[in-house]
């Protein structure tokens, strides 16, 4: 498919905007879609259609993906502000989680027709709603489903998690001992959360996570990172009962929301 080259990036908020916003009126802000250039692939999904480096392409939106995209890009805009005026800090990035609940709490922005959930055989979806023509700031729907787990692993990049339906069972670890060289490492437990509707956690960009869904469906929660999850080589995985630590095989799959 060609190539397809959106709009620009929304501004930076200031700090007063930043002060003013109010999420629930994003159908006020009218500057458009934010975006980036890129190109629309068929995935290994089938039927589903994948973005090869995270884009959104540009589409006639029209009603609820119109007003998602309008919430997305003023949320963002914002983001881009805090982190340009304050770096990246847990102070920081607490300021981007609340930015990042307030998005969550508009549910009708995110319909479950939007953003099925996984099928026999898979154990979870990823969609793209809006990533950096630079591969920052780059924003998904993670849709795991009951019985979901991850190994331990850090992002190599911040990170924030924001549930809109259901549970997301955490833990957070802390180095024991690592040796880089031999790729060996151990860890031991140093926080135990739920991230549940409108509530989130946020990840210096070497903290260490692991998730174990519950339930009896799956869950809709917002991912947001500083880079792509595309764009993330040095990231690790850590295996408890070997003491050993080792970059993912392959990347994720992102898919695009089904409805426009």
């Amino acid at each position: 498919m060609p190539d397809v080259t959106l709009k620009p990036r929304d501004r930076a908020c200031t700090e007063q905007e930043w002060a003013d916003i109010t999420l629930r009126d994003g159908l006020r802000d009218t500057r458009g879609a934010s975006g980036c250039a890129g190109r629309l692939a068929v995935g290994p999904q089938a039927g589903r259609r994948t973005m090869e480096n995270g884009p959104m392409d540009t589409l006639d939106l029209t009603g609820t993906a119109r007003a998602r995209e309008q919430a997305v890009a003023r949320m963002l805009a914002c983001v881009r502000g805090i982190e340009q005026r304050e770096g990246v800090s847990r102070a920081s990035l607490e300021k981007i989680k609340q930015a990042l609940i307030e998005l969550s709490r508009r549910t009708e922005l995110f319909p479950e027709a939007h953003f099925p959930p996984p099928t026999a055989g898979e154990d979870a979806t990823l969609y793209g709603l809006s990533v950096d023509a630079d591969n920052r700031h780059a924003l998904y729907v993670y849709r795991p489903a009951p019985g979901k787990q991850t190994p331990p692993h850090n992002h190599t990049t911040w990170a924030i998690v924001v549930g809109i339906h259901g549970e997301e069972p955490t833990r957070v670890y802390e180095r024991v001992t690592e040796d880089r060289a031999t790729g060996r490492a151990t860890l031991r437990v140093r926080d135990e959360f739920v991230v549940g509707p409108h509530t989130g956690a946020a990840y210096m960009p070497d903290d260490v996570h692991a998730i174990h869904i519950a339930g009896e469906r799956a869950i809709m929660h917002l991912h947001l990172y500083g880079r792509s999850l595309l764009d993330l080589p040095e990231r690790v995985n850590f295996d408890l009962a070997r003491g050993t630590f080792s970059r993912p095989a392959g990347r994720p799959v992102v898919l695009k929301p089904v409805a426009a």
